[in-house]
């Protein structure tokens, strides 16, 4: 009875030692330090350290202005690519052709659709 309790004891210590390692594993995978990531506290249902807790919270903004620099590099491309400036270049020719233009009902063909 003993050496089945002690069993049971040491499966539930395994258990938490890898449950621990995953938990920081998770963190080293996000970017945090291994100093910090050896910071958490065993018990899950124990408080983070404060250090973790910055740093997890920097990684977080990190990440933000890093999205938010690519989508605007992502805009910045769609804006300088060849068919808007092409687009540009045609409604520039239109709008020339019906201001010049006697009867600009007769350029209602700049307008076509597809």
């Amino acid at each position: 009875m003993l050496c089945e309790e002690e069993r049971k004891q040491s499966q539930r210590l395994n258990h938490t030692k890898r449950q621990h390692q995953g938990r920081i594993a998770s963190l080293r995978e996000k970017g945090v330090s291994t100093q910090s990531a050896e910071l958490l506290p065993t018990n899950p249902n124990s408080a983070i350290p404060t250090q973790l807790e910055d740093e997890l919270a920097m990684l977080g903004q990190k990440a933000i202005e890093e999205k938010t620099e690519l989508e605007k590099r992502k805009a910045k491309d769609a804006f300088d690519g060849a068919w808007l400036r092409r687009t540009e270049i045609e409604l520039h020719d239109c709008v020339k052709k019906l201001q010049t233009s006697p009867d600009p009902t007769r350029c209602l063909k700049c307008f076509k659709t597809n």
